[in-house]
Protein backbone atom coordinates (compact mmCIF):
# COMPACT_ATOMS: atom_id res chain seq x y z
CA UNK A 1 0.00 0.00 0.00
CA UNK A 2 1.34 3.71 -0.52
CA UNK A 3 2.09 6.78 1.81
CA UNK A 4 -0.91 8.23 0.65
CA UNK A 5 -3.32 5.38 0.42
CA UNK A 6 -2.33 4.54 4.11
CA UNK A 7 -2.93 8.07 5.22
CA UNK A 8 -6.15 8.07 3.95
CA UNK A 9 -6.94 4.85 5.59
CA UNK A 10 -5.76 6.03 8.60
CA UNK A 11 -7.76 9.15 8.77
CA UNK A 12 -10.52 6.96 8.78
CA UNK A 13 -9.57 5.12 11.21
CA UNK A 14 -6.99 5.92 12.99
CA UNK A 15 -6.89 2.78 15.12
CA UNK A 16 -5.79 1.20 11.68
CA UNK A 17 -2.07 0.68 11.24
CA UNK A 18 -0.57 0.37 8.45
CA UNK A 19 -0.46 -3.13 6.86
CA UNK A 20 -3.09 -3.83 8.71
CA UNK A 21 -6.15 -5.28 6.86
CA UNK A 22 -9.99 -3.87 7.75
CA UNK A 23 -12.53 -4.93 5.97
CA UNK A 24 -14.64 -1.50 7.19
CA UNK A 25 -12.14 0.79 4.86
CA UNK A 26 -12.36 0.12 1.15
CA UNK A 27 -8.81 1.14 -0.12
CA UNK A 28 -8.90 4.28 -2.24
CA UNK A 29 -6.34 5.77 -4.72
CA UNK A 30 -5.61 9.10 -5.67
CA UNK A 31 -7.76 8.23 -9.15
CA UNK A 32 -10.87 7.40 -6.97
CA UNK A 33 -13.53 10.23 -7.46
CA UNK A 34 -13.71 11.09 -3.29
CA UNK A 35 -10.00 11.46 -3.01
CA UNK A 36 -9.82 13.84 -5.96
CA UNK A 37 -13.09 15.77 -4.62
CA UNK A 38 -11.40 16.02 -1.39
CA UNK A 39 -7.88 16.73 -2.37
CA UNK A 40 -9.38 19.27 -5.23
CA UNK A 41 -11.24 21.28 -3.03
CA UNK A 42 -8.01 20.88 -0.15
CA UNK A 43 -5.93 22.57 -3.52
CA UNK A 44 -8.74 25.29 -3.82
CA UNK A 45 -8.47 25.89 -0.35
CA UNK A 46 -4.89 26.32 -0.27
CA UNK A 47 -5.35 29.02 -2.97
CA UNK A 48 -7.54 30.59 -1.38
CA UNK A 49 -5.78 30.98 1.80
CA UNK A 50 -2.81 32.48 -0.15
CA UNK A 51 -4.51 34.94 -1.52
CA UNK A 52 -5.97 36.21 1.43
CA UNK A 53 -2.24 36.02 2.68
CA UNK A 54 -1.23 38.14 -0.36
CA UNK A 55 -3.47 40.51 0.59
CA UNK A 56 -3.23 40.61 3.72
CA UNK A 57 0.87 41.00 3.22
CA UNK A 58 0.05 43.82 1.01
CA UNK A 59 -1.75 45.98 3.64
CA UNK A 60 1.29 45.33 6.39
CA UNK A 61 3.68 46.09 3.70
CA UNK A 62 4.99 42.30 3.41
CA UNK A 63 5.53 39.95 0.69
CA UNK A 64 3.51 36.66 0.90
CA UNK A 65 6.24 34.46 1.28
CA UNK A 66 7.27 37.30 4.40
CA UNK A 67 4.10 36.13 6.40
CA UNK A 68 4.60 32.40 5.40
CA UNK A 69 7.58 32.72 7.42
CA UNK A 70 6.14 34.50 10.28
CA UNK A 71 3.70 30.98 10.56
CA UNK A 72 6.82 28.87 10.14
CA UNK A 73 8.81 30.36 12.62
CA UNK A 74 5.30 30.95 14.78
CA UNK A 75 4.67 27.31 14.84
CA UNK A 76 8.22 25.93 14.99
CA UNK A 77 8.89 23.94 17.65
CA UNK A 78 12.79 24.74 17.81
CA UNK A 79 14.62 28.15 17.32
CA UNK A 80 15.50 28.01 13.38
CA UNK A 81 18.59 29.47 11.63
CA UNK A 82 17.47 31.02 8.16
CA UNK A 83 19.14 28.11 6.69
CA UNK A 84 16.38 25.82 7.86
CA UNK A 85 13.36 28.58 7.73
CA UNK A 86 14.91 28.81 3.49
CA UNK A 87 14.53 25.13 3.70
CA UNK A 88 10.83 25.03 5.09
CA UNK A 89 9.95 27.73 2.66
CA UNK A 90 11.67 26.10 -0.40
CA UNK A 91 13.81 29.46 -0.95
CA UNK A 92 17.35 29.39 -1.91
CA UNK A 93 19.96 30.80 0.12
CA UNK A 94 20.21 33.94 -1.23
CA UNK A 95 16.58 34.59 -1.20
CA UNK A 96 16.27 33.50 2.38
CA UNK A 97 18.81 36.40 3.23
CA UNK A 98 17.30 39.15 0.88
CA UNK A 99 13.89 38.24 2.98
CA UNK A 100 15.48 38.11 6.41
CA UNK A 101 17.64 41.46 5.85
CA UNK A 102 14.02 43.03 4.54
CA UNK A 103 12.01 41.40 7.37
CA UNK A 104 14.61 42.87 9.82
CA UNK A 105 15.21 46.19 8.49
CA UNK A 106 11.18 46.75 8.73
CA UNK A 107 11.21 45.35 12.31
CA UNK A 108 9.59 41.62 11.77
CA UNK A 109 12.54 39.31 12.70
CA UNK A 110 15.81 39.90 14.37
CA UNK A 111 18.87 37.18 14.74
CA UNK A 112 20.09 35.99 17.94
CA UNK A 113 23.30 33.82 18.00
CA UNK A 114 23.22 30.61 19.77
CA UNK A 115 24.23 30.57 23.39
CA UNK A 116 26.10 26.62 22.56
CA UNK A 117 27.48 27.73 19.59
CA UNK A 118 28.10 31.40 18.71
CA UNK A 119 28.65 30.37 15.04
CA UNK A 120 24.91 29.71 14.84
CA UNK A 121 22.29 32.16 14.41
CA UNK A 122 18.90 31.91 14.85
CA UNK A 123 16.34 33.77 13.22
CA UNK A 124 13.56 35.20 15.59
CA UNK A 125 10.21 36.79 16.24
CA UNK A 126 9.84 40.39 17.06
CA UNK A 127 7.21 41.33 19.55
CA UNK A 128 5.92 43.09 15.92
CA UNK A 129 5.74 39.97 13.82
CA UNK A 130 3.53 38.36 16.63
CA UNK A 131 1.27 41.41 16.59
CA UNK A 132 1.09 41.43 12.95
CA UNK A 133 0.68 37.61 13.14
CA UNK A 134 -1.74 37.40 16.20
CA UNK A 135 -3.93 40.25 13.37
CA UNK A 136 -4.05 37.55 10.65
CA UNK A 137 -5.02 35.23 12.81
CA UNK A 138 -7.60 37.57 13.94
CA UNK A 139 -8.87 38.20 10.53
CA UNK A 140 -9.41 34.72 10.00
CA UNK A 141 -10.91 33.61 13.09
CA UNK A 142 -14.43 34.61 12.25
CA UNK A 143 -14.67 33.42 9.03
CA UNK A 144 -13.82 30.26 10.72
CA UNK A 145 -16.00 30.29 12.98
CA UNK A 146 -18.74 31.67 10.53
CA UNK A 147 -17.98 28.57 8.10
CA UNK A 148 -17.26 25.60 10.98
CA UNK A 149 -18.49 26.82 14.06
CA UNK A 150 -21.96 25.71 14.25
CA UNK A 151 -21.69 23.48 11.30
CA UNK A 152 -20.11 20.58 12.50
CA UNK A 153 -20.08 18.36 15.23
CA UNK A 154 -16.88 18.11 17.55
CA UNK A 155 -16.58 14.36 16.72
CA UNK A 156 -16.53 15.65 12.65
CA UNK A 157 -14.12 18.55 13.31
CA UNK A 158 -12.06 15.66 15.27
CA UNK A 159 -11.68 13.61 11.44
CA UNK A 160 -11.48 17.11 9.51
CA UNK A 161 -8.28 17.81 11.89
CA UNK A 162 -7.48 13.99 11.46
CA UNK A 163 -7.59 14.06 8.16
CA UNK A 164 -5.63 17.72 7.72
CA UNK A 165 -2.92 16.84 10.00
CA UNK A 166 -2.11 13.43 7.96
CA UNK A 167 -2.63 15.67 3.92
CA UNK A 168 0.32 18.22 5.56
CA UNK A 169 2.72 15.29 6.52
CA UNK A 170 1.94 13.89 3.35
CA UNK A 171 2.56 17.20 1.71
CA UNK A 172 5.36 18.24 3.48
CA UNK A 173 6.77 15.20 2.52
CA UNK A 174 6.04 15.54 -1.37
CA UNK A 175 7.98 19.48 -0.93
CA UNK A 176 10.93 17.65 0.07
CA UNK A 177 10.97 16.39 -3.17
CA UNK A 178 13.64 17.81 -5.34
CA UNK A 179 12.18 19.76 -8.25
CA UNK A 180 14.34 17.70 -10.73
CA UNK A 181 11.54 14.75 -9.92
CA UNK A 182 8.77 17.21 -11.10
CA UNK A 183 10.25 17.28 -14.39
CA UNK A 184 8.58 15.45 -17.68
CA UNK A 185 10.08 12.57 -18.40
CA UNK A 186 9.94 11.05 -21.86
Amino acid sequence: MQRTEVIVAEVQDPARSAGAGDARVPRRTASSPELRDVFGQVTALGVDLETIAGRFAQAHGLHPTDVRALRVLADATAALTAGELGDRLALSSGATTRMVDRMQAAGFLGRTRSSRDRRVVHVTMTPRAWTTLEAFSGRLGPVVDEAMGETFTAEELAVVARFLTAAAETVRAAARVPSTDYRRRP
